[in-house]
């Protein structure tokens, strides 16, 4: 019971959602994963009332993995996380969403649909580390409409106008090895050259 009462304490000070950065995006290593229905129902309380969509996200993969409260489903919170990720505008948890929902299809949307929602708000954030990462899984799982080196392109020109040399490099590599893009890994790096000096 201690434990319970410490996680329902320290929980908000250790997994807050997070913005959208080149971290991992989620909680990370501060997530306490629930090993019994009492800690999930916790938990599960907790982060809802703080509408913590990246501790839904992952509380869904536990949800769906182990089914621990009978009622309440896993596509339920997940869908739970994805309003929390259009109403915060946060493409990153849409990103983690879309590829979740992509290879265990819990919820009635799309995972295309979903992705398509990360890549309008990252476009509208300006979030070029996003929108590499939306390109390169576009270009391994095509399940949207838009084409993964136009997503990769605007990632390019995002970074370029960010000055984020960082997600250019990858840019650059990225498009060295899979040649999506119309403009060659070595314009890009002249553009890098360009904004280092």
């Amino acid at each position: 019971m201690k434990k319970l009462l410490l996680i329902t304490v320290f929980l908000p000070l250790f997994c807050k959602a997070q913005p959208a950065t080149n971290s991992q995006d989620v909680c990370g290593d501060y997530f306490y994963e629930p090993v019994t229905y009492k800690e999930m129902r916790i938990i599960y309380l907790n982060v809802k009332f703080r509408n913590d969509g990246y501790s839904l996200a992952r509380l869904a993969k536990v949800e769906n993995e182990k089914q621990f409260l009978p009622e309440i489903k896993a596509g339920e919170i997940l869908y739970d996380a994805y309003k929390i990720g259009i109403a915060n505008e946060d493409p990153a948890l849409l990103y983690n969403i879309a590829t979740y929902e992509n290879s265990i299809n819990l919820i009635e949307l799309k995972a295309g649909d979903i992705l398509y929602e990360a890549y309008r708000v990252a476009m509208y954030r300006k979030n070029a580390y996003i929108l590499f990462k939306i390109a390169a899984y576009e270009n391994t799982e095509n399940i949207m409409d838009a084409k993964a080196g136009d997503i990769l392109y605007d990632a390019f020109k995002t970074a370029l106008a960010n000055k984020d040399v960082s997600i250019l490099y990858k840019i650059a590599d990225y498009e060295q090895q899979k040649d999506i893009m119309d403009i060659t890994y070595e314009e890009i790096r002249r553009d890098i050259s360009k904004i280092s000096y």
